[in-house]
């Protein structure tokens, strides 16, 4: 143990001590902690009565480390050390306790710790004004002080750290304890005890819960599972198409084997999860889902859900979308995913992977799970068996419609080979293919066959002949392959070049309509780009979060020049485009329309921008834009040979703020050019709460409706 500085100063100021002794119970002036070695030297000395003087200042206590910035002073008749300004005490147990002023009492042995108070115990922070610590005792009286311990703030009269099964736990008796992060919280929770296993579970003893000083619940024993999937959870809110509802989330696990002190379960099997959810407009929707926690590893999977709900006004619609006979009352979900290793072979792992989701209607989602609407609006239903190495996947995947409401391009089945990109033979040439055969149908959706059904009876000739072709059942074999090499190039100049070459062939038989057909696809392209950069480091400013600047500017441009054969116009396509406003892609290996892969000469061009600059110790992206441009190469009107201006642009100068724009604008006459803009802005206007601005306009698009 380190000798105390006060112990040292004791040297310095032995002088005083042997004029102020007998005058007065109180010695003060103590000023720094300096090295005695450092002044003149300190010779001991008897005053004439023969009294000891030097003796009478006790050291500090062997268990404690001291240090301040302030005076100090002893207190003879109370025998009490005072320390002041910026006091750091050490305890032999780990402790540690800063404060304005520390007094020490020999007596009672306990350091009573004074204003702007932290104590860190092991792995918890308490903060208050007043703290006492018994030093020999090794005991904390805590009930001056707060702890939080997340995601909850604690009050109480003692506060330990034991072990239990190997793991720390924090037991407090006579606790108060909220989650409402307040000065003056609107509720607390008492306990006689309160045993925190931290990220496990809390366990009350004779628990009550007040609200405002009244307490309006009371429990003998609970015992609340701090996983975010288990316990009780509720949201209530509410929705012009639902009403007020209060969603409710119950969880818990199934089988292992369950502890009788905590409730806590060890070694799981499942995790189930109960919803009861009442809707003021629609009933009450109920739901189990059941995950399987007996995993080999982390990328297997096994969730199952079921949600029902009787709705009593299933006609009520969010959209302009009509739905009349469409739905009906009784309406559910029920999904199956599943992802399990088989085995493992060929320095790879052979896997089966199926996701199975069948609906009432196809609305439900738009109901009743607005966020999976969002994002995966039509769930696919397939099963695949794959093989992945380090740079290949094999898969053999059935795709199929297990619900008629959806348009489906259906795979029965389809194996298919990806190789990613990687050296070949050990060169500096990539190599790179994707190969696939199969059969291919599509199964277009029951409400469309209807719709063209009843349409069909008074349509024209013509129109009738679409009719006939769009419900005559389409589907084909196919076989194609399609195999790139590229080499990177880095010149003594900073350009990088990378050109590309490619091959494919895709073959389809059609037997319903006694097709055989094939097309021939060959591809050039060329890659280059070249980065700049300068740094500002005497940039500064707060208020927008910069903390100097680093510029880096990035042009480059692609050449894609692709030339494919002819196919017979009989043949019904199925991977073809659908109406999109964002730039298609012109890497031919990464272009999943390849029913409709067609001749082609492009260049895209365009500066990227990235402005960094420093956050929390770490490099931040402050702002970011890209620019670009396609020319449609060889095209002899040069008004329709230029794409539109392509401007994204993501701008994040505050924790609190970020602001997002995609937009492109017409830079000719054409009647294909269109104008599109999206934009929005979020603001972080309190610790819970975040608004978000969005503005979006197209127009003039010669497919998509104008909005």
């Amino acid at each position: 143990m380190a000798t105390s500085p006060f112990v040292k100063q004791l040297f310095l100021i032995f002088p005083c001590l042997l004029l102020l002794y007998g005058q007065d119970d109180v010695i003060t002036g103590f000023t720094g902690f300096n090295d005695p070695s450092n002044g003149a030297a300190v010779e001991e000395k008897d005053a004439g009565a023969g009294i000891d003087f030097f003796a009478t200042i006790p050291k500090a206590p062997k268990e404690l480390e001291i240090t301040n910035e302030g005076d100090a002073e002893y207190k003879v008749g109370s025998e009490e050390l005072v320390y002041r300004k910026n006091v750091v005490i050490k305890g032999d147990t780990g402790i540690q306790l800063f404060a304005d002023e520390a007094i020490i009492n020999l007596k009672e042995e306990k350091v009573t710790s004074i204003g702007n108070v932290s104590v860190y115990n092991g792995p918890f922070l308490y903060k208050g004004e007043k703290a006492v610590f018994y030093y020999v005792d090794k005991k904390l009286d805590t009930s001056s002080l707060r702890t939080g311990v997340d995601p909850f703030l604690l009050e109480a009269s003692q506060l330990k750290s034991v072990e239990r099964d190997g793991k720390k736990v924090l037991v407090a008796e006579n606790a108060r304890v909220t989650t409402d992060d307040y000065k003056d919280p609107s509720y607390w929770i008492t306990a006689d005890q309160f045993s925190l296993y931290p990220d496990d579970v809390a366990i009350f003893r004779n628990m009550k819960v007040r609200i405002g000083g009244v307490p309006v619940f009371w429990l003998p024993y609970m015992a609340q599972s701090l996983d975010k999937d288990l316990g009780y959870h509720f949201t209530p809110g509410g929705q012009t198409n639902l009403g007020f509802f209060l969603k409710n989330r119950f969880g818990m696990h199934l089988g292992g084997e369950k502890d009788p002190e905590t409730g806590k379960v060890n070694n799981p099997d499942y995790l189930m999860q109960l919803h009861v959810d009442p809707y003021s407009r629609r009933g009450v929707g109920l739901g189990v889902e059941l995950k399987d926690l007996d995993y080999a590893n982390d990328q297997e999977l096994g969730i199952y859900s079921l949600y029902w709900i009787h709705d009593i006004s299933p006609e009520v619609q969010r959209t302009r979308i009509g739905r009349s006979g469409l739905v009906d009352s009784n309406r559910y979900f029920l999904e199956a995913q599943d992802r399990r290793d088989i085995a493992s072979f060929w320095d790879g792992n052979l896997r089966l992977d199926s996701k199975l989701a069948w609906l009432s209607d196809r609305f439900f989602l738009e109901d009743y799970d607005e966020d999976r609407y969002r994002n995966d609006p039509q769930p696919d239903n397939n099963i695949s068996l794959s093989h992945t190495t380090e740079n290949t996947v094999t898969s053999l995947t059935a795709r199929f419609q297990l619900n008629n409401f959806y348009e489906t391009d259906e795979r029965l089945p389809e194996l298919t080979l990806d190789r990613i990109r990687s050296p070949l033979l050990g060169s500096s040439i990539l190599y790179e293919n994707q190969s696939s055969v199969g059969f291919l149908r599509e199964s277009i959706a029951q409400a469309e066959i209807t719709s063209l059904s009843n349409e069909a009876l008074t349509a024209a000739p013509t129109r009738l002949s679409e009719i006939n072709s769009i419900l005559e059942e389409s589907g084909y074999f196919r076989a194609h392959t399609w195999h790139e090499i590229s080499r990177p190039i880095k010149t003594d100049f900073g350009l990088n070049l990378i050109p590309r070459l490619g091959v494919g062939y895709t073959f389809y038989h059609d037997d319903d309509r006694g097709i055989s057909d094939g097309r021939a696809l060959s591809f050039a392209g060329l890659d280059a780009s070249l980065k700049l950069n300068k740094t500002y480091a005497g940039v500064s400013n707060e208020r927008l979060g910069l903390d100097g600047l680093h510029h880096i500017i990035q042009p480059y441009a692609s050449v894609s020049i692709l030339e494919a054969s002819g196919l017979d116009s009989g043949l019904s396509l199925v991977d073809r485009l659908t109406p999109i406003t964002r730039p298609r892609p012109i890497n031919v290996g990464r272009y999943s329309a390849i029913d409709v892969l067609d001749d082609w000469a492009q260049l895209r061009t365009g500066i990227r921008q990235t402005f960094l600059t420093k956050r929390n110790g770490r490099q931040h992206d402050w702002l970011y834009c890209d620019s670009y441009i396609d020319f449609l190469l060889g095209e002899e009107d040069s008004v329709n040979s230029f794409s539109n201006l392509y401007n994204e642009l993501q701008w994040r100068p505050l924790p609190w703020l970020s602001l997002n724009l995609e937009a492109q604008f017409p830079i000719t006459d054409s009647a294909n050019n269109f104008t599109e803009v999206f934009s929005s802005a979020n603001f972080m206007i309190g610790k819970s709460t975040e608004v978000s601005v969005g503005y979006g306009l197209l127009k003039n698009h010669p497919i998509v409706v104008d909005s």
